[in-house]
């Protein structure tokens, strides 16, 4: 898998999205991230 980096404005908006849903899965697929990402990025 190739390693890319994002925006920190993107990771603000995809740990946001994760607080309100509380779902880290979820907003990992929708943005195709791994969920693990999304949780440290809360």
């Amino acid at each position: 898998m190739k390693r890319t980096r994002h925006p920190k404005e993107f990771n603000i908006q995809v740990a946001n999205e994760a607080i309100e849903k509380g779902n880290a899965v979820l907003v990992g697929q929708r943005y195709e991230l791994r969920p693990i990402m999304v949780d440290q990025w809360v």
